[in-house]
């Protein structure tokens, strides 16, 4: 029940990031080692990013906007939370800024079971017609882990499906195609595979 927040001092293309004593004990959780600049690399923007580590009860949140949704409450299980932030507004307002934001929630569970129960939490959770959040959302069980990637309807599906073709290669810690995957798209319904 412990919370960390690390912030790493990265513009994708920019600056190497400065990892604390938290993360290097993750780096050791296969799963937990992703490295989320990969996610928005290449894209036509540079992202700021921001993680939060929560562990046990602590792996449940409220369901900010800057927080993951509400899935998980396993005391054996660690999330990292990624949040991408464009660096530069993609549109002003005389009121705001607005930024280009998505975020990747990567959870390793104790166990291939426990996983596959919160995916399944997951996936009943997808409303027919509105998905997980009538937004973008690809949500990857693979093993002992949850790969939950999550973008406003800002992104374009081009731009969207390149983050989720990256996550895809790097997630896929298995080579038995036992994987399970939810792909919810923007304003719609989910897909289910297998």
């Amino acid at each position: 029940m412990y919370r960390y927040l690390i912030t790493f001092c990265l513009v994708v293309g920019g600056a190497f990031p400065v990892f604390s004593a938290a993360q290097e004990a993750l780096d050791t959780t296969p799963a937990l080692a992703l490295d989320p600049a990969q996610i928005v690399e290449g894209l036509p923007w540079t992202f700021a990013i921001t993680t939060t580590v929560t562990t046990g009860q602590d792996a449940s949140t409220t369901g900010d906007a800057d927080e993951p949704p509400d899935t998980l409450s396993e005391p054996s299980a660690t999330s990292l939370f990624h949040l991408f932030t464009s660096s530069e507004p993609y549109r002003e307002t005389e009121q705001a800024k607005l930024f280009l934001r998505a975020d990747l929630q990567v959870t390793q569970f104790e166990d291939p079971e426990t996983a596959e129960l919160a995916f399944q939490r997951i996936r009943d959770a997808a409303h027919p017609d509105m998905g997980l959040s009538y937004e973008w959302d690809h949500v990857i069980l693979d093993t002992d882990a949850l790969f939950h990637l999550h973008a406003a309807c800002t992104f374009s599906e081009a731009s969207y499906r390149q983050m989720v073709e990256r996550l895809e290669a790097i997630a896929r810690r298995t080579d038995n195609g036992g994987e399970q995957i939810i792909d919810c798209r923007c304003g719609a319904s989910c897909k289910f595979s297998p």
